[in-house]
C-alpha cells in the first residue's frame, strides 16, 4: 500500500506500509485521502478514552473539514513555533502546541454560552447522545422493515433489533464487553415503554375525575 502523507515527524516522502487498519501500527498515521472516491464510509483507529483503541467510522463532510484544518490552520500554527518540535497531535492551540483537556473544555464553555445551552454540554455528554441516539436509530429502522411501529415494540423486540447495532456500538465506544454498553438500551426500554404506562395511569385518574 503506497500512501502520500504529511506528517510533522516524517519528511515529505512517499511511504510504503505493510499494516493495515487492524494493526495498531497505523494509529497515527495520516490517511491517504482516496477516500473521497471510496463509497465506503471512511474509518479510522484511534487511542481514545482511557488509552483505549478502538475503531471509528466518520462523515465525509466532517473528514473534509478535519482535513481543511490539517492543511491550513494547523500547518499554518506549527509554522510559528520557534523550535523544530513538531507535535503529532491533530489539535493543536494557536501556539502549535497540543491542546489540552482544559483548553477544550474551556472551548466546551464557549459553546455553551453561545448557543444558550438548556443544559451542560461536555464531551462526555456528546457521547452518551451518540450513544443513544445511535441505538434508537437502529432499532427503527429494524422495526420498520418489519412493519412495526415504534410505540408498540415490546422490550423484547427493542432487545432483539438492538442486538446487533449494540455490538457495532460497543466497538466505537471503546467498551472491552457489550454488557458494558447494553446500559444505553435500557435507557432506551425506559424512555419507549414508561410513558405508555403513565399515560394509562392518567386515563384512570382522569376518568376518576
Amino acid at each position: 500500500m503506497k500512501l502520500n502523507m504529511w506528517h510533522p515527524r516524517w519528511n515529505d516522502q512517499s511511504l510504503m506500509l505493510k499494516h493495515n487498519l487492524r494493526d495498531d501500527r497505523m494509529i497515527g498515521v495520516l490517511p491517504d485521502r482516496e477516500w473521497r472516491e471510496s463509497e465506503d464510509i471512511p474509518k479510522f483507529r484511534i487511542i481514545g478514552k482511557g488509552n483505549k483503541i478502538r475503531l471509528i467510522h466518520l462523515k465525509r463532510g466532517w473528514l473534509k473539514r478535519v482535513e481543511k484544518y490539517a492543511d491550513t490552520d494547523r500547518l499554518n500554527r506549527i509554522a510559528r513555533r520557534k523550535d523544530s518540535n513538531r507535535p503529532a497531535n491533530l489539535l493543536i492551540d494557536r501556539d502549535g502546541k497540543p491542546l489540552t483537556p482544559g483548553a477544550l473544555y474551556k472551548a466546551f464553555v464557549r459553546a455553551n454560552r453561545k448557543i444558550n445551552a438548556p443544559f451542560e454540554i461536555t464531551p462526555h455528554v456528546l457521547r452518551h447522545i451518540f450513544a443513544c441516539r445511535f441505538l434508537q436509530v437502529a432499532i427503527e429502522v429494524e422495526a420498520r422493515r418489519a412493519g412495526l411501529e415504534i410505540d408498540d415494540l415490546t422490550r423484547r423486540q427493542i432487545e432483539d433489533y438492538a442486538e446487533l447495532p449494540l455490538e457495532s456500538l460497543a466497538l466505537e465506544l471503546g467498551h472491552a464487553s457489550v454488557e458494558t454498553t447494553r446500559i444505553y438500551v435500557e435507557m432506551l426500554i425506559t424512555s419507549w415503554l414508561a410513558p405508555r404506562y403513565h399515560n394509562a395511569w392518567n386515563s384512570v385518574l382522569d376518568a376518576v375525575e
